[in-house]
């Protein structure tokens, strides 16, 4: 390999490694991703986001409320799908809709024909310095969205 070709290779490796903590903020924030990942320089700077998202009936019911009138086994399927789900929200962000968990809910709730979920990501809000939410998005399933 010619010295000519060394010098473009470090060039690019220096451009890369310069740029790319500004273009991560922009990716971050824009998509929601968790700054922890994607090779973030500054994950440091801020504790792990997290989620919370809140599922109702088409009459408005909570569904945590509900849980009591379903079996243990029932419930845990609702978790089995919530967990990985939320994992994947956090590290994808709007990236990852809660598709699985409304389709758990859907199972469980037969008679339900749609459910709504609400989603909430908390994180460190600048201007405050506190835990906050940072985003919040409503997501309404049908049992035909879902292809049940």
């Amino acid at each position: 390999m010619s010295l000519n070709i060394k010098r473009r290779i470090v060039v690019v490796v220096l451009f890369l490694t310069t740029a790319w903590p500004a273009a991560h903020y922009f990716v971050i924030r824009d998509l929601g991703l968790n700054p922890w990942n994607w090779f973030g320089w500054a994950m440091y700077t801020q504790p792990a986001k997290r989620v919370r998202a809140h599922a109702f009936s088409p009459g408005g019911a909570s569904v945590t409320s509900m849980l009591s009138t379903v079996t243990k086994k029932q419930g845990d399927s609702i978790m089995q799908a919530y967990v990985p789900w939320s994992r994947r929200y956090l590290e994808l962000g709007e990236l990852a809709p809660p598709d699985e968990f409304a389709r758990a809910i859907l199972h469980v709730f037969g008679r339900w024909s749609s459910v709504r979920v609400e989603v909430s990501r908390f994180a460190l809000m600048r201007e405050t310095a506190s835990m906050g939410v940072e985003s919040m998005r409503t997501y309404n399933y049908t049992r035909a969205d879902l292809g049940l």
